[in-house]
């Protein structure tokens, strides 16, 4: 997926007033404002702190989506990773490995299959819909025929302290902060940029291609098993049918944000803010008793009007 070059990654405070990122963050400060005043329920701490955690989990995995958009690539499967890496991990504590091995694991699984994507992606040149699509399944049926279908649990403190109060938002405020900072100030996630710009242009001047793209999905790979260990904490138990559809979701927050579907163009932050404006929004339908199907209504039209604004906005790059 090829385009034109990419403009290097702006300062923070620049990306909020101007950039592609800046729409989402109006949305959301409305939103938000609407919510506030309209709805004393949204005001409740159980509610915010609801919200604060769906917000964690979907905005953990756009972090990673996003490093996957930004070169010019999709994951379907990152929903399917979470549920792997989780499910290995909550196996693991099962079986009485201590937590930071358990954990080690996890995050083990999740970079492995991230990178198997990757691999596939960059080294056979297949289509990234294609891979991911079947990863998508291959990693949920994969813990499935693990546990034959059953759930893995209780799973017991200390572990499951990490799914409540503040430590998922504490979490998601680290990755993001973490990942932001390797993609706009560290030389490979300058590179990343660039990849997802211009692929044929990197490989010209000698950008190792080959080993930059399994990294993005790497790094996807991760941040799915993170928001992974949230959800099984918060449940207390994991099992193959949890974070189905999640990967619509985590696509739709990075596109809100700005993030194109074309490569090369859009931020962390951004895909963070897509996120939080996406379970605001969901929060409101269910406090309003409005249908959830409009939700998925949102997120089909979102998607849509990305790949056609994306498409014209080729089409215009392309005649200039």
């Amino acid at each position: 997926m090829q385009s034109t070059p990419s403009a290097p990654p702006q300062p923070l405070t620049r990306v909020l007033v101007i950039g592609r990122e800046f729409p989402a963050l109006v949305l959301l400060l409305l939103l938000a404002v609407v919510l506030t005043l309209g709805s004393p329920a949204f005001r409740s701490p159980g509610n915010l702190l609801a919200v604060g955690f769906d917000t964690s989990v979907i905005g953990i995995m756009a972090c990673g989506e996003a490093v996957v958009l930004i070169v010019g690539g999709i994951d379907l499967s990152i929903a399917s990773i979470l549920v792997l890496s989780a499910g290995g991990t909550a196996l693991a504590l099962v079986a009485g490995w201590p937590l930071p091995l358990a954990l080690a694991a996890g995050l083990f699984l999740g970079a492995t299959a991230g990178l198997l994507n990757g691999l596939l992606v960059s080294m056979l040149r297949l289509p990234p819909i294609v891979v991911t699509l079947a990863t998508l399944g291959l990693y949920r049926a994969a813990l499935t025929l693990m546990t034959n279908a059953q759930e893995i649990g209780p799973l017991a403190p200390p572990f499951t302290s990490m799914g409540f109060g503040l430590f998922p938002l504490a979490v998601l405020l680290l990755v993001t902060v973490g990942l932001s900072t390797f993609m706009t100030r560290s030389a490979p996630g300058r590179r990343l940029y660039a990849l997802g710009g211009n692929e044929e242009a990197c490989r010209v001047s000698g950008v190792p291609v080959r080993r930059l793209k399994p990294l993005a999905y790497g790094i996807s790979g991760v941040c799915a098993s993170v928001a992974g260990f949230l959800l099984a904490a918060s449940s207390g138990a994991m099992q193959s049918k949890a974070a189905l559809g999640y990967e619509l979701d985590v696509i739709a927050a990075c596109v809100i944000g700005g993030v194109s579907i074309r490569g090369g163009q859009g931020s962390i932050v951004g895909a963070v803010l897509g996120a939080m404006l996406l379970r605001l929004l969901n929060n409101a339908l269910l406090l309003f008793n409005i249908p959830v199907d409009w939700y998925r209504m949102v997120i089909a039209g979102v998607l849509l009007l990305a790949a056609i604004g994306d498409r014209l906005a080729q089409r215009k790059a392309e005649a200039a």
